[in-house]
């Protein structure tokens, strides 16, 4: 009997599997890449990237969580980049809560504002500068003022208290200190240099009253003293128009310093009242003095200082210093016959501060180049400061000069003693 036909299967739609069936899972480990859409999982220990898992139809074949190994959950980030540890500044800064990132700034923006002192260049624009250094900048000021005020009084009134460069090395520290924004040193530095000018103020004063004592002295005629006064002048003084006439009616006569040297030396005859005229330092309004000498025809000489020479006002010299004798000014005195022109030194120093080599080329370097602006030999010479020692007299001696004027008051002069020569400061105080 022939076997009946199997019927053809009916084609048939997949439908939801009924639950009962059994099926089997797919490796928990396998990733799946599919185009649809994946369903987010509804208990939150599936991780969003977890490869998608057909539902278990049989529970008796699911298996126990505890035999399911699970992913570990995953941030945004590819699975495939590699989280690389936060070591640096940037990752940092990328990382932290803005809230963080905000009260760091604003901690290092107030030490560095507030701790840590500024680069010395904040210092320097105008309104930057502490109230210290302010302070500390107008006391400079002013006893830089104070310091140079002493040492004009010390040059017009031809004394010394201090040595100039004492006073410059002292002004030269103060300034390196406020350049460098070194208050505390500034400040140390400023109060020696008060201290010190109080000190050299006061020896001014009492230099100054000494000098006034001794002009109005007129010194009693020694055993063999020759009475020979020698007037000194620095800046021409307002009435030296009245003291040329006080000497002329009073019957005196100028002569030179040659006339000097001869009486001294040699007992050359002088006139019955004589008198010489000296101005020292070569100041620019001697230059007036020299036209009132020249109205009432009477002679005078001139102590030059070198270096304020050449500073003097020439017509070819833009930067000139208009408070001295220019050379041609001092040629000009030269050749009028009236006036003898003699060495006051290179740069007027104390010469007893200096050896005596350094002595020697303050008075010989003077000398030559006085002689090679005027054709002539210089012989006569003043002390600057009236500073002098037994070094200085024996130089003047070994260079063959005839004579050297000294500050010490007096109206005699010894004979034989041409080096040592008295000079007084007012022509009232003679006789």
């Amino acid at each position: 009997m022939p076997k009946p036909a199997k019927p053809k299967p009916k084609a048939t739609t997949r439908t939801k599997r009924p639950a009962g069936t059994t099926s089997k899972a797919p490796k928990a480990t396998a990733r799946v890449k599919s185009l649809a859409p994946k369903k987010k999982a509804k208990t939150p220990s599936k991780s969003l990237f977890s490869a998608a898992q057909p539902k278990k139809t049989t529970p008796s074949k699911i298996k126990p969580k505890s035999t399911i190994s699970k992913k570990p959950t995953q941030t945004k980030r590819s699975a495939k980049t590699k989280v690389q540890p936060l070591t640096t500044r940037h990752d940092l800064r990328h990382s932290l809560p803005w809230g963080v990132i905000a009260l760091a700034s604003l901690v290092g923006l107030i030490w560095q504002t507030v701790l840590i002192k500024p680069p010395p260049s904040a210092y320097m624009g105008p309104g930057t500068l502490p109230k210290a250094a302010v302070a500390l900048r107008q006391q400079f000021r002013q006893l830089s003022s104070s310091a140079q005020s002493l040492l004009q009084q010390e040059n017009a009134k031809d004394v010394k208290v201090v040595n100039q460069t004492v006073v410059q090395g002292e002004l030269s520290v103060i300034t390196t200190d406020l350049s460098a924004d070194h208050w505390g040193d500034a400040k140390t530095d400023l109060a020696k240099l008060n201290s010190d000018l109080g000190t050299w103020q006061g020896k001014l004063k009492q230099a100054l009253s000494a000098l006034s004592v001794s002009a109005s002295i007129t010194i009693t005629h020694p055993p063999n003293g020759v009475f020979i006064p020698i007037l000194l002048y620095h800046q021409t003084p307002a009435d030296f128009e009245q003291q040329l006439i006080y000497i002329r009616d009073h019957g005196y006569t100028t002569i030179t310093m040659d006339q000097v040297a001869a009486a001294l030396t040699s007992g050359a005859k002088l006139p019955a009242k004589p008198v010489v005229i000296s101005f020292d330092d070569g100041y620019s309004d001697q230059w007036g003095a020299f036209q009132l000498l020249q109205q009432y025809q009477m002679k005078a000489i001139y102590y030059i200082i070198i270096v304020r020479a050449n500073s003097g006002c020439e017509p070819d010299n833009p930067s000139c210093n208009p408070d001295y004798l220019s050379w041609d000014q001092v040629k000009a005195l030269d050749a009028s016959g009236l006036v003898t022109i003699g060495d006051h030194t290179v740069d007027h120093p104390d010469l007893t501060t200096l050896d005596s080599d350094q002595q020697q080329s303050e008075i010989v370097t003077a000398r030559t180049t006085l002689q090679a602006e005027l054709g002539h030999p210089v012989v006569d010479f003043a002390y600057p400061y009236g500073s002098y020692n037994t070094i200085t007299l024996g130089l003047l001696r070994q260079d063959g000069f005839r004579t050297a004027v000294t500050t010490v008051a007096g109206q005699y002069q010894l004979p034989g003693d041409v080096y040592e020569l008295h000079r007084i400061r007012l022509a009232y105080d003679l006789p």
